[in-house]
Formats: C-alpha cells, structure tokens, sequence
C-alpha cells in the first residue's frame, strides 16, 4: 500500500474555499496543504490563524504560488471567485501534470467552458474536475444503484429541493453577485443529480423556470432571485 501524499494548494479562501483548507489538511490522509493563494487580506489573516501553524505558505498571487518550485504542487483546488475560475484552471492545466478541481460554476460562458474541456481533453493524464459531492454521497449513490438495477422500476419524475439556511452577514449577497445565478451556481447540485439518476445519456427536451425575491431585495439589482423552481423534460 502506497503511502506518498499528494502535495496541493487551494485558490481562493472565502468560506468554501476555506472548507477545502480545513478538509484536505485534517480529513484526506493522502494529500497535504501545502500552500493557499488569495490577495484578500482578511482571508490571509484567517490562513496565518489556522494555516502557517500546520506549515502551510501564503502567497497573493497565483503566477509566484504556481512557480514555487520546492512546493511540489502535484494538483489545486480552485475555490476563486467564478470570474477567475477558468483562468486558474487553464493556467494550472497548462502546467503539465497539475490536477485541478474546480469550484462550480467553472464558468458562466459556454465557449470559456468549452475551451476548459478541449484543454483537459488534450492531456488525459491531467485529471480536472468539477467539485459536484452529492452524487458521491452514500445515500444518493445507494439511490443510483436501485434505480440501475431496476429495483423501483423506471423512473419517471425527480424532484429535488435545496432549502439553505438565511444568510444575514452579507456574504451571501456579495457572493451571489458574481457567482453566476441561483441556477447556475445553487441548482446545478440538482441538476447533476438528476442527470445522475435518469443515465449519462439523458437529453434535455424543454425546461422552464420562474422565481421570486422573498428576503434578499438587494438581487434586483442583478437580476437574481432568492428563491425559484425549474422544471425540466427529457
């Protein structure tokens, strides 16, 4: 049984990105932090408070953490704003041998997505993916696995909700600006299971969407919604 570790470091460290910090440094065995990558200064205080004590370097910005050549770094995680996510995957792709999981939404435009795609494609020894964790839970997979043997027969209708806790820091506001919408970056968990539970061969055949502001009335400012309901055919 091997026991070498694999050497990473995350980008970005808002609170998701601070999640994979705390994750990859006390609960995955086989990796180490070694370094995290943010100009914000807030988040760098945070890394000096819970992070140089484990060792683990700072660095504000991406070209200088990515040319430390005595940090080894093996794979990223890229946990930036989404804005910069396909920046930091392309550059980190481009590398040679450095692993990228990033963050979704990879991006809020097709053909930067495309071109992600076409890039991992063309080293397939280099891994990316994209952080979706509910189809790799146990009861969701023990689900996928009825539904594969045919166990509940053919499934006709999913439904799925998402029901988040109300965010009065501000956070959820200031992220949500940026981050690509309530479906793209919130409902795409649903939307990958249901892909996940109807086959990788399921073919969209119409959808629509409606949605309200029920707390948040800052989101009219950029045409986002708190809460909504997708329905989609295949």
């Amino acid at each position: 049984m091997t026991t070498a570790k694999l050497n990473i470091a995350v980008i970005g460290l808002d609170r998701m990105g601070q999640r994979h910090a705390l994750n990859l440094l006390h609960g995955v065995p086989r990796t180490r932090l070694v370094a995290i990558c943010t100009p914000a200064p807030h988040e760098v205080a945070w890394a000096e408070e819970h992070l140089a004590p484990e060792g683990v370097r700072a660095f504000a910005d991406f070209e200088e953490l990515m040319s430390a050549a005595d940090l080894g770094i093996q794979a990223v995680v890229v946990a930036s704003p989404t804005k910069m996510h396909v920046a930091h995957t392309l550059a980190a792709l481009e590398r040679g041998g450095v692993h990228v999981l990033c963050e979704k939404p990879v991006s809020t435009d097709v053909k930067e997505l495309e071109s992600v795609v076409q890039k991992a494609k063309a080293n397939p020894t280099t891994k990316l993916m994209v952080g979706f964790v509910r189809c790799f839970e146990r009861n969701y997979l023990d689900a996928r696995r009825k539904i594969e043997a045919g166990l509940i027969g053919r499934p006709l209708v999913i439904r799925s909700q998402g029901t988040e806790k109300l965010d009065k820091s501000g956070f959820f506001i200031e992220y949500a600006r940026v981050s690509g919408g309530i479906f793209v970056d919130t409902a795409m968990h649903d939307i990958d299971l249901t892909l996940s539970f109807f086959g990788d061969d399921a073919v969209p055949r119409s959808c629509y969407a409606t949605g309200l502001i029920s707390h948040h009335t800052e989101m009219v400012e950029f045409n986002d919604v708190d809460n909504a309901v997708g329905v989609v055919e295949f």
